[in-house]
């Protein structure tokens, strides 16, 4: 259910869409940095027509394609998949288990650090505690 609420949320409390190529690279070493993957080599590109997904690459890099005008906590959600290793398993397994593994435990957890990254739900979450 949260996989489904998450980017609703998000849309609503996030601030405007990464606009431009260097806008990205500038939070995306702000993100790397908090996450301590700045030892990582990452490539993040806006592609018109793309999924935001990461991919681990064969030469131990990795890519982030974000959509145009996508939210910049994606970029929180992504490194999030580098940074709990699920980009290196995501390459490494196949077929069913990959699945379940990816909508039951990789995924729900990016999601997570993704919402924890927005100030105003944050707010909510404490004020309803």
């Amino acid at each position: 259910c949260l996989l489904w609420i998450a980017p609703v949320i998000n849309n609503i409390f996030s601030k405007p869409g990464i606009k431009t190529q260097e806008e990205l690279q500038e939070l995306l070493k702000k993100e790397q940095r908090k996450l301590g993957l700045l030892d990582k080599n990452i490539t993040a590109i806006i592609e018109k027509g793309a999924e935001t997904v990461v991919r681990k690459l064969d030469n131990g890099s990795y890519l982030i394609k974000f959509k145009p005008n996508e939210v910049r906590t994606a970029i929180a959600h992504e490194l999030y998949h580098i940074y709990d290793g699920a980009a290196d398993a995501f390459k490494n397994s196949e077929g069913i288990i990959r699945t379940i593994k990816y909508l039951y435990w990789w995924e729900p957890r990016a999601v997570f650090y993704e919402l924890r990254r927005l100030k105003a739900c944050n707010q909510i979450l404490k004020s309803s505690s």
